[in-house]
């Protein structure tokens, strides 16, 4: 009886000493991820991650915060192209993702990742690519939602609007073009690099058909 008693005693003990080892190291790593997420810029750290991308963000000014931060006066660059500015962008850290919020001239860009990507595009007119934007999207996979921009320059064909419905890997639209309406539509085929993703359709009327060919970073266009 007392060989057993010992025996039991010793599992218990080895059992606690496991258990305090896990919490010893459980708490190690809560405060070591707490003090790397005060002590290093998130800025920082988008910085690099967007660079790796040949995406560039400048500011004018940077405040930092526990989850997130905010800057002012942006420009983003993909290259040595201007494509976006904000008056104000800020980013923060939630339960199960990243938002994003950008704003300029009355205008707004949400965006919000959590396994999906949302976008949310209210009146935006601070882009160098397009005059005004409007719109919701959801990416994942696919392309879910609507999408209308005025003012769009492709490969020096200037238009003046277009309206587009997306359904997954495919879209449909219309295209307001030198006074022609242009009714269509085509496929789009996401790559893990954004800029990469291809995309193929063409929009006809009654003086033409406007195709359109190629990855986002370089559509083809031609008018015939």
């Amino acid at each position: 009886m007392r060989r057993k008693r010992r025996k039991s005693k010793k599992r218990r003990m080895r059992r606690t000493s496991i258990f305090k080892v896990f919490i010893f190291l459980l708490v190690t790593t809560a405060i070591f991820l707490v003090s790397l997420l005060f002590a290093v810029p998130k800025s920082v750290l988008l910085d690099k991650l967007l660079s790796q991308r040949n995406v560039h963000l400048f500011a004018d000014r940077v405040e930092e915060s526990a989850l997130g931060f905010s800057l002012e006066g942006v420009r983003v660059l993909y290259g040595s192209m201007s494509v976006f500015r904000f008056d104000r962008l800020s980013l923060g850290l939630y339960p199960v993702g990243v938002k994003m919020l950008g704003t300029c001239e009355g205008g707004s860009l949400f965006a919000r990742m959590s396994g999906s990507l949302s976008l949310e595009i209210k009146n935006f007119t601070c882009s160098e690519l397009v005059k005004r934007a409007e719109g919701r999207l959801v990416i994942s996979g696919g392309v879910r939602g609507r999408l209308r921009l005025e003012g769009l320059s492709l490969r020096g064909v200037s238009v003046d609007a277009i309206d587009l419905e997306f359904t997954g890997e495919s879209f449909k639209g219309v295209i307001d073009y030198a006074g022609m309406t242009l009714t269509g539509g085509g496929r789009i085929k996401l790559k893990k690099e954004l800029a990469n993703s291809s995309l193929d359709a063409s929009f006809r009327g009654n003086l033409g058909t406007l195709t359109l060919k190629g990855t986002l970073k370089n559509i083809s266009v031609q008018l015939r």
